[in-house]
């Protein structure tokens, strides 16, 4: 073999290994994706986070040319499912769409070992949702000034239902019951699916959820809204009042929902998904099926998502409520 031969080998050789050594696959964000996506969703099927996900994976099949496979991992208040996807090769083949509950467990939950604004990479800040009271058709219940007379009448005898402990569900019931001065019991699901049955069959009382989840139930007939979460009306339901207006001024309060993908994600795969996604976003008709379900656009890139994450209001009201899951 000559001298030349065996410097060209040896060139190559140190050019492979420089390349993989500092974790560098030029075919992964040349090519990405070349095989279907998995959206991880921490929440059972049903409620808006599910509903969005469903939407998202169209817009990445359409736009990225690969499906986008929605799995429901619920547990723990949201824990399993966005751990697992923390600890999944960060190559944007796995994603979490979440809600406010990724920045509130760790106020609320040892088990959440994770920081919000380093474990994961904010992809994209999507919508935000403001949320309905609703009670179940079978209460005597018609109006908010109606449930809060009947839950000081009877301390303890209402039940409100939630999508988890730490959910935007969860903290939107007990900042009423600070603010109504009032005491109701909180039930807990593992995702809104389950909680808006259980409050359409009557066996809960209530329930704050968003127009997504909960609007099948008041045209169905087995939810009665009472109030919406923040001042504006919504364009779906616009009798329906702000629940500012009705007796408790300053409630205001809605959830958000975002993508995110596991930590150290290279930049070209993270453009991909961004691209994607603002151009999604640019189109009319994508954004009026949002808001027709009553989604607020959000539609924020990475270093903003980041930003509100470290400056989420939903938790400031777990830290003020001083809510603490039980070990």
């Amino acid at each position: 073999m000559s001298i030349q031969l065996q410097h060209a080998i040896r060139f190559f050789i140190g050019l492979f290994s420089l390349a993989f050594g500092a974790g560098i696959n030029p075919a992964m964000a040349a090519d990405y994706p070349v095989k279907p996506l998995h959206i991880i969703v921490p929440f059972a099927p049903g409620g808006s986070t599910d509903v969005l996900a469903r939407i998202i994976s169209e817009t990445f099949n359409q736009r990225l040319g690969q499906p986008a496979l929605v799995e429901n991992r619920p547990g723990a208040s949201t824990i399993v499912g966005t751990e697992s996807v923390a600890r999944a090769a960060p190559d944007g083949y796995t994603l979490l769409l979440t809600s406010s509950s990724y920045t509130v467990n760790p106020v609320i939950n040892k088990r959440a070992r994770y920081d919000p604004t380093r474990e994961m990479q904010p992809v994209y800040l999507l919508v935000t949702v403001p949320h309905i009271l609703a009670v179940s058709a079978t209460a005597p219940i018609k109006s908010v000034s109606e449930l809060v007379a009947l839950a000081k009448s009877k301390p303890g005898s209402l039940n409100y239902a939630s999508s988890g402990i730490g959910t935007s569900t969860h903290l939107e019931a007990e900042m009423f019951k600070r603010m109504a001065a009032v005491d109701i019991t909180h039930v807990s699901y593992n995702g809104a699916g389950p909680a808006i049955n259980d409050v359409m069959s009557g066996q809960v009382q209530m329930i704050f959820g968003s127009l997504a989840a909960l609007m099948p139930g008041v045209q169905a007939g087995k939810l009665r809204p009472l109030g919406v979460t923040i001042k504006a009306q919504l364009s779906a339901l616009p009798e329906l009042q702000p629940i500012a207006s009705m007796g408790l001024p300053g409630y205001v309060v809605s959830d958000w929902l975002g993508l995110l993908a596991p930590a150290k994600i290279d930049a070209a795969t993270l453009s991909r998904l961004t691209d994607a996604l603002d151009k999604s976003f640019a189109d009319s008709k994508f954004v009026a099926r949002l808001t027709d379900l009553g989604f607020t656009i959000a539609a924020l890139p990475p270093a903003q998502f980041l930003t509100m994450l470290r400056n989420d209001p939903l938790a400031q009201v777990a830290r003020d409520a001083a809510i603490q899951l039980a070990d």
